[in-house]
């Protein structure tokens, strides 16, 4: 036969089931807290994420906003390198003119020296064909002639 319970036997039992109970329920409102810090760590993680991305895409645009002066130096710099290049083969044109110029004259200024020691040379020959030889000549036939005469 069944043991007939009771009742101090079932508030006993009950108890129990209570104290079961109650430990289910802190267990689960430990976890529930656990849960409830967890995310209010992640809250938190949110948060400094969002300031950084802020502060991030702040940086950003003053990167991309130094990044188009850099280009723009850039690109004036290598139009003054073009202009300098430009420059420079226009005044090594200019000294390679120059330089022939400077060769012309300098062959000319020969050439007119050597013009020069040439033409008092012929000067000299004319001189004594043209006035000295006919001179001596007129001399030696007159005194030819006085001879004979």
């Amino acid at each position: 036969m069944e043991k007939e319970k009771l009742p101090c036997d079932t508030h006993t039992e009950q108890i129990r089931t209570l104290f079961k109970q109650d430990e289910v329920i802190n267990r689960r409102i430990d976890n529930i807290e656990t849960k409830v810090d967890n995310m209010t760590d992640v809250k938190i993680a949110v948060t400094k994420i969002s300031t950084s991305m802020d502060y991030l895409i702040g940086h950003v645009e003053r990167q991309d906003k130094l990044n188009e002066k850099q280009n723009e130096t850039l690109d004036k710099m290598n139009q003054n390198l073009n202009e300098l290049n430009e420059g420079q083969k226009t005044l090594n044109n200019k000294v390679e003119k120059l330089e022939k110029g400077q060769e012309n004259l300098s062959k000319r200024v020969d050439e007119s020296e050597e013009k020069g020691k040439v033409d008092i040379i012929i000067w000299i020959k004319n001189l004594f064909i043209k006035h000295i030889l006919p001179i001596g000549l007129g001399i030696g036939l007159i005194e030819l002639i006085k001879k004979y005469l």
